[in-house]
């Protein structure tokens, strides 16, 4: 394909940045900029703004992080329930577990809990959730998720999972309700020592 020449203006430290890429990448800042200037056309096309497209590789970079895999939810909610009547103890173990470990990836982009709603709900066109809301009281913090599974057994392990979460957080849940879709918890901060 013919290639033609374009002069383009950037800000100093973008030249810099592009300059340090190419370094690293072994390739020429002009193919670079072609890569790039592709990929957000491309993007466009698709009806997808530069903030959609880095929110999806954020929450993309999680999913592996999390070593998530994605499964249609109706098979996910049958694996739940199976797996939380063969053994619910152990089932519930593990999604606390779980649970700890996301928390403990998602304090990397959101340091404290609020944030943590915050970037939740940014992010919410790609997260399989209706509705993530953080509200605070004096000595407590309620979390209100929906939108988590299709049977009482997988609102039961997201409330452990949640838990386990939240505990990343420095919080201890003290109650916890659930139903098919819901879950609320009902937690107490990090003490001020912490």
């Amino acid at each position: 394909m013919p290639m033609g020449r374009l002069n383009v203006s950037m800000k100093d430290d973008v030249i810099r940045m592009l300059e340090e890429l190419a370094e690293q990448t072994g390739k020429t800042v002009s193919s670079i900029v072609s890569e790039s200037a592709s990929l957000y056309i491309e993007s466009l096309q698709m009806g997808l703004r530069t903030e959609d497209v880095i929110r999806a590789f954020k929450i993309m970079s999680i999913i592996k992080e999390i070593d998530a895999v994605p499964v249609p939810s109706r098979l996910l909610d049958f694996l739940i329930t199976a797996s939380t009547r063969a053994n619910e103890e152990e089932a519930l173990a593990k999604w606390y577990e779980r649970g700890l470990v996301v928390g403990n990836i998602l304090r990397k982009y959101a340091p404290d809990i609020r944030h943590l709603a915050q970037f939740i709900n940014a992010n919410r066109a790609l997260i399989p959730l209706d509705l993530f809301e953080v509200s605070e009281d004096r000595d407590r913090i309620t979390v209100i998720v929906s939108g988590v599974g299709y049977s009482r057994e997988s609102a039961k392990s997201t409330a452990e999972g949640l838990k386990g979460l939240l505990k990343a957080f420095g919080y201890e849940v003290v109650e916890s309700e659930f139903s098919e879709g819901f879950v609320k918890v009902t937690s107490t901060p990090p003490s001020e020592e912490a």
